[in-house]
């Protein structure tokens, strides 16, 4: 076919039927002249019945009066790209995504719509955004200390725990260096390249201060994140506030030791035997006395 040459009008509506998405030409009253295969089955009707069908009739976000307002912003942009909804014939109401574009032909106005259905999106993103307040709420609320650090050892979010345990408000630790909430900022540039190189880090003590020169014990467990990519993008850290054992283990060691001290002062000892493994134990005294 030569350039220019005209095309047989039912070889084009014969490639738009082929088409994977819905294609409708609509006039400047809203009147709907032409609908290709694909358009009359996500609205539930057959070609000849779209026909009869005016935009507001089917699209709630433009009714009637507001259809020459929405016919003046086509005319003025030539082109708009967007989402809305559409009622089908069984009443269902289906999101969709619309390019619509502007054509004056033979001085007549008109609007060439391609749309398609994007209810199944809708649901994954509804699914997604469901599943992120779920995982947020129990960022937020668990009593264990959380931080995400970017792959700099920036901080790109902490929970109220951590935030406690810092000193520090969330917007204050956005963007700040992790590493300068270490006692000893060399170690956490140590636990960060220990994390990267194995994918994680397991059960390990760190001090982090916080205002007024407090410290806080935290035992931290660490998985480095990726992206759809597969790609690291981030640490995620996990700590638990281990002051009380660290103090109730300080404490039993005090008294271990006053034990000790009160047996050698009194010359006692005491043994113990189990007739079922044949195991003895005894403590010092009681070795030095027997």
């Amino acid at each position: 076919m030569k350039s220019g040459e005209i095309v047989d009008p039912l070889f084009f509506a014969f490639a738009l039927d082929k088409m994977d998405e819905a294609v409708a030409l609509v006039d400047e009253n809203a009147q709907i002249l032409y609908v290709n295969q694909k358009a009359s089955e996500i609205l539930g009707h057959s070609p000849e019945d779209c026909l009869s069908l005016h935009i507001f009739d089917i699209d709630p976000n433009f009714p009637a009066p507001r259809w020459p307002d929405h016919w003046h912003e086509l005319r003025q942009a030539k082109s708009l790209h967007f989402e809305s909804t559409i009622f089908t014939k069984k009443e269902q109401l289906i999101p969709i995504e619309i390019s619509s574009s502007f054509y004056l032909y033979k001085e007549v106005e008109l609007e060439l719509v391609i749309f398609r259905d994007i209810s199944e999106q809708k649901e994954a993103l509804t699914k997604l955004n469901s599943i992120n307040n779920y995982l947020s709420a129990m960022f937020e609320t668990t009593r264990d200390p959380l931080a995400v650090i970017d792959l700099h050892g920036r901080i790109s979010d902490v929970n109220m725990a951590m935030e406690k345990v810092l000193g520090e408000t969330h917007n204050n630790l956005i963007g700040s260096d992790f590493s300068k909430y270490f006692l000893d900022p060399r170690e956490a540039n140590k636990r960060f390249a220990e994390i990267l190189a194995n994918g994680y880090l397991e059960s390990q003590l760190v001090y982090l201060k916080g205002k007024n020169n407090t410290s806080t014990p935290l035992q931290i467990n660490a998985n480095t994140m990726v992206d759809q990519a597969g790609q690291v993008n981030g640490i995620f850290i996990s700590g638990k506030d281990i002051s009380e054992r660290l103090e109730f283990e300080k404490e039993l060691q005090k008294q271990n030791e006053r034990y000790h001290n009160a047996q050698s002062i009194g010359h006692v000892g005491n043994w113990e035997y189990n007739v079922q493994t044949n195991d003895f134990w005894g403590s010092d005294e009681a070795k030095m006395i027997y």
